[in-house]
């Protein structure tokens, strides 16, 4: 039974992590601005301090969330549509 459960929760967690990879990817493939930070992280130097890389991630990071954010205000009832099917998807893997 414990067996079981553990590839439950493994299972689940590479289909969460693969849904993520997947959104990331089509983010990266659609916006050009995503595209260059993500570029520029692959391919940039290795940076020999923690905080040049840190910089790095976070830039990603402000212009994924800044892309999210502009997507999200042009098209709004999608957004909501989409948090909607999503919270409602997500009750139903539940029960």
């Amino acid at each position: 039974m414990a067996q079981r459960a553990l590839r439950r929760v493994v299972s689940d967690f590479f289909i969460s992590v693969s849904a993520v990879g997947i959104l990331l990817a089509l983010l990266v493939s659609m916006d050009v601005r995503v595209r260059e930070e993500a570029t520029a992280l692959v391919n940039g130097q290795r940076a020999t301090q923690v905080a040049a890389t840190t910089g790095q991630a976070r830039r990603f990071v402000n212009t994924v969330v800044g892309v999210v954010k502009d997507q999200s205000s042009e098209h709004g009832p999608l957004m909501i549509m989409l948090l909607c099917g999503t919270g409602l998807a997500l009750v139903m893997f539940r029960t």
